[in-house]
Formats: C-alpha cells, sequence, structure tokens
C-alpha cells in the first residue's frame, strides 16, 4: 500500500507474516532488510506467562542493531512533551546519540510536542577525592576537576544536538542520577 504523507514522498507500507519466536523474526527481517527503526505497541506481559518467558519487547531492546520505539495503546492521545535520553560520550556506537535525538525530534515535530533533552553525568571518584581533600586547594582542585568534567559533556551534547530541525524546548545537562534529573 501506498500513503501519502504531508509534504514528502509517498510511504510505501508493506506487511509481512512471520514464522518463528516473534523476536528473533523481527531481528532477522531487520538484518534481512536493513531497516533503521523499529516501531512497536508495547506489550504488558504480566502473570505467570511473563515470569516463564522472555518479553518480545526486551528481546528487542537488548538485541537489536537500531533504535526500538514502543508505544503503549493511549486511545487518541498526542505526545505534548517528549524527553529523549542521552550519553553522548557513552556511545556504543558512534553518532547514536544524535541520531536518537533526529528522531525523538522528528516525532516532536510531527506531533507539535516540546522537546526535553537530557543528559546525566558524574565524575568518577569524586567522592573519594572530596572525602580526601583536607585542604582548601584540594577542595578547589576537586570543583576544577567537576567543572572541567561538566565542560566536556555539554560540549558533546551541544555537538550532538547541532542541526536538529527542531530546537530542543529545553536541555538538561545534570551532575545527578537520571531519576533526580527528569522533569515533572
Amino acid at each position: 500500500a501506498t500513503l501519502a504523507a504531508a509534504d514528502s514522498a509517498p510511504l510505501v507500507v508493506a506487511q509481512t507474516a512471520l514464522d518463528g519466536r516473534p523476536g528473533e523474526s523481527v531481528a532477522a527481517i531487520v538484518a534481512e532488510r536493513g531497516f533503521d527503526l523499529v516501531v512497536k505497541r508495547a506489550v504488558d506481559e504480566s502473570g505467570l506467562l511473563a515470569a516463564l518467558t522472555t518479553s518480545v519487547d526486551e528481546y528487542l531492546l537488548r538485541h537489536l542493531p537500531v533504535p526500538v520505539l514502543l508505544d503503549r495503546d493511549a486511545g487518541d492521545a498526542t505526545f505534548e512533551r517528549i524527553l529523549v535520553a542521552v550519553d553522548p560520550l557513552g556511545d556504543v556506537e558512534p553518532g547514536f546519540a544524535a541520531r536518537l535525538l533526529r528522531i525523538a525530534a522528528a516525532v516532536a515535530a510531527v506531533e507539535g510536542a516540546e522537546l526535553h533533552v537530557v543528559h546525566c553525568w558524574r565524575l568518577v571518584g569524586e567522592k573519594r577525592m572530596r572525602g580526601r581533600a583536607a585542604t582548601e586547594t584540594a577542595r578547589h582542585e576537586v570543583d576544577e576537576a567537576v567543572e572541567a568534567e561538566h565542560a566536556r559533556h555539554a560540549a558533546a551534547l551541544a555537538e550532538a544536538l547541532a542541526g536538529l530541525p527542531v530546537p530542543p524546548a529545553r536541555v538538561h545537562v545534570e551532575k545527578e542520577p537520571p531519576a533526580a534529573a527528569l522533569p515533572r
């Protein structure tokens, strides 16, 4: 089937019935056909069946070499605020954070939603260094190391954000655990 997309070329939609284990079958077709993104309805697998089997969603998230977007059925709800969490310095694959940002920006543009970006970081060994910093000079050196690490993370995030079609409503570069940094 072919669908008309606003301001772009027609979208080609193809259906495929797969045999076998769902996660492995989807992974095989992604590899075979070179898909760049998998979008799937999130399945609530609870109870005894979930305890005895591996979640297809979890399998896809852990094994696919491409981003997986899981969506749960929320009726006709639209997205108003989108949060994308990235770690541009921890990318397993170069450019992965930038790719996630482009996907989130595209969804935000389609939905007319605010895009928020969060990157959480920490200075490895900071607590130990502060515990051993007996002098004002030593404490100042730790503070300088923290500032330098923050600048390094902020610069990496700015590079990943460069060229986004929709600028984020807010960028959070937080020196704290992600749960504490996420906007409420």
